[in-house]
């Protein structure tokens, strides 16, 4: 625009909206960035929404493909505990038992880490000889209070980075897994973490709700698609995390897998 001799005037350009949240697979893609630093060239997770139940045949070969150290495998129930009925762990703990040494040939170990000893010496000792950790679902806020009291993540942590141990997570465990655990309209046992929903930050700077298939999670006449509690929940979640999280969405049948260094959603 053209002004005085004296004065110019310059029309800007409409400043960029800050994100809301960044979610890195809006538009289905495969291949997202997690932020993996260095140290998980040798890590192995693969982060399901239902495990096995959808796409059986495509995730067990993905499973196969990590592909899972050798030692022991153990299924981490407590998810099934908590507000879960009484009788959820042994219901959840046969299926999978079943499911997973059919497809895997791998045997589960029955582990509940609330009635484990607590502390780092005695992780370290359920750790022993184990290649393979399977984080079972049901009440993630539960989950995360035992592996919190326990210091199982502290213990997990270094052996999963250096390809000692691969991580299996179904619905709530594939939650716990990621940088932040909050993602959800089910929170039961949130008083017990006093407002923290950090995770075990697994998954670099990503953060995974699963079972997007649900009608809460959407609306066609939003944008993108997604309703109101969809948005609120994935704010909250990126403001929690100093807005470093990456939020990625898997419906039943998909995976977000880590491997190699790189992250993707499979199939």
């Amino acid at each position: 625009v053209r002004g005085t001799s004296q004065q110019r005037w310059h029309l800007q350009p409409p400043a960029e909206e800050e994100p809301r949240y960044i979610w890195l697979n809006a538009h289905g893609e495969k291949e997202v960035d997690c932020a993996l630093p260095p140290e998980y060239g040798k890590a192995k997770l693969l982060l399901t929404s239902s495990l096995f139940d959808v796409n059986s045949e495509a995730l067990v070969q993905f499973f196969k493909e990590l592909p899972p150290p050798p030692g022991k495998a153990i299924w981490i129930g407590d998810a099934t505990a908590g507000k879960r009925p009484w009788h959820a762990k042994s219901v959840y703990y046969a299926s999978t038992y079943k499911n997973f040494a059919w497809k895997t040939g791998y045997s589960l170990k029955y582990v509940m880490l609330h009635k484990q000893k607590q502390g780092r010496k005695a992780m370290e000792k359920l750790l022993a000889g184990v290649g393979v950790v399977y984080i079972e679902g049901g009440d993630h806020m539960f989950l995360m209070s035992a592996i919190r009291n326990s210091s199982f993540a502290e213990v997990l942590r270094p052996k999963f980075l250096n390809g000692e141990v691969a991580v299996v997570g179904r619905s709530a465990g594939t939650l716990d897994a990621g940088l932040d655990m909050g993602f959800s309209t089910e929170k039961a046992s949130a008083d017990l973490l006093h407002g923290d929903f950090s995770g075990m930050a697994l998954a670099g700077r990503c953060s995974v709700r699963g079972h997007f298939q649900a009608e809460e999670w959407h609306d066609k006449t939003r944008p993108l698609g997604v309703s109101q509690i969809f948005d609120e929940e994935a704010e909250a979640q990126f403001e929690r995390t100093g807005r470093q999280n990456r939020l990625v969405t898997l419906s039943d049948g998909q995976a977000l897998m880590i491997t190699n260094g790189k992250s993707r959603i499979v199939p």
